[in-house]
């Protein structure tokens, strides 16, 4: 018996279901790709083709939409400390040191719990 419905989907709507495919899997592997996603997040493809009869039933149009699920950006951490200014006016800044109150070193010298140059005033004189 000969198959009557059978479609090649690679030629449907002149090659316009394989092209919107092709499109979604480039965002898929860029998405793979991506270091700020995590890599064990599934991802995926949807193909959707909808068909709406005529009265007659001897034509159907159809309307084809490709889709892809990606994974997220993950978060970024951080911490944050909140205090108040001298109006008591509640105010925050990036925690730097990760301990309240801590300071500590990097490249460019040392710094308060928030990022602040602490400066050596001996060195001054």
């Amino acid at each position: 018996m000969e198959n009557n419905y059978e479609i090649n989907l690679s030629k449907l709507a002149n090659g316009g279901l394989q092209e919107r495919f092709n499109a979604e899997m480039e965002r898929i592997l860029d998405n793979i790709a991506d270091q700020n996603t995590d890599p064990g997040a599934k991802r995926k493809v949807t193909m959707n083709i909808t068909f709406k009869p005529n009265d007659n039933r001897d034509i159907a149009d159809t309307v084809i939409e490709v889709k892809s699920t990606l994974a997220p950006a993950v978060g970024v951490p951080t911490s944050i400390v909140i205090g108040q200014d001298n109006d008591g006016k509640v105010v925050g800044q990036e925690l730097k040191s990760r301990i309240k109150d801590q300071t500590y070193f990097d490249e460019e010298g040392v710094k308060t719990d928030t990022g602040d140059m602490i400066y050596d005033l001996r060195k001054s004189k």
